[in-house]
């Protein structure tokens, strides 16, 4: 009888064990419940989109926009929890580096992605480059790379996938940048090898990503990307 009751008593201290553990797991580094996070994340590009839809504040978001990328983009890194934290800190500095290469050749060039350049409403330029749009493309791609994986399928399609949802997210920002003034195309039009481009650039950003075997539980960076893509497409039609 008193070994079942000590039976019993442990299954209850496994339980509240489990229970506990799986909170912790849904936590930041800094305690906050991550899902707090998204809902701030969530109104705060709330109030991004109506700021842009309405004539009196449009200037102001106008201004406020390369302060947003940064504070998303800081919040999004600084809440990612992962046991391989100098890897992925190895990634972010690598894949800055290359987003940021491949658009200053981009924006003097014309190659790689067509004939484009940036307006100051991205805020601060080296070599014609926003310095914030590199940042911001590092956690965009990183949503992907997230959602991707769940497919569970092997480095080179999760790659590929990757590469597909970070497109398909470019196909909706383009469109909504330039009426944003973030950016201008020559002739207005938007080149077909832009995205054939950024499919590529994508493609192997998720791969090193992969084959760092960075695992993590968190989910931020996949609303991250999320809210973008109805920020942008919000503001795509009502604009």
């Amino acid at each position: 009888m008193e070994g079942k009751k000590n039976l019993a008593q442990q299954k209850s201290k496994n339980l509240k064990s489990t229970v506990k553990q799986s909170l912790d797991n849904d936590k930041s580094p800094n305690g906050l419940d991550e899902k707090y996070i998204i809902i701030i994340f969530g109104l705060f590009y709330l109030v991004g989109t109506i700021g842009h839809i309405l004539p009196l504040t449009k200037k102001i978001m106008f201004n406020l926009t390369p302060y947003v990328l940064l504070i998303s983009s800081l919040v999004v890194y600084f809440y990612f929890e992962s046991k391989q934290k100098e890897k992925f800190n190895v990634w972010v500095i690598g894949t800055y580096i290359f987003t940021f290469i491949a658009e200053a050749i981009g924006t003097n060039t014309g190659l790689l992605f067509g004939k484009y350049s940036y307006t100051n409403n991205l805020g601060f330029r080296l070599m014609n480059v926003p310095l914030v749009i590199g940042l911001n493309w590092v956690f965009i791609v990183l949503g992907s790379i997230l959602i991707a994986k769940k497919a569970k399928k092997n480095i080179y399609i999760t790659s590929l996938l990757a590469a597909l949802i970070t497109v398909l997210f470019d196909i909706i920002l383009e469109p909504a940048a330039i009426k944003l003034q973030y950016w201008s195309w020559w002739q207005g039009k938007i080149p077909i090898y832009n995205y054939i481009t950024w499919f590529i650039l994508s493609g192997v950003i998720a791969y090193f990503y992969l084959k760092s075997e960075i695992k993590t539980k968190n989910k931020l960076p996949i609303y991250y990307l999320l809210i973008q893509v109805v920020f942008f497409a919000i503001l795509l039609f009502f604009m």
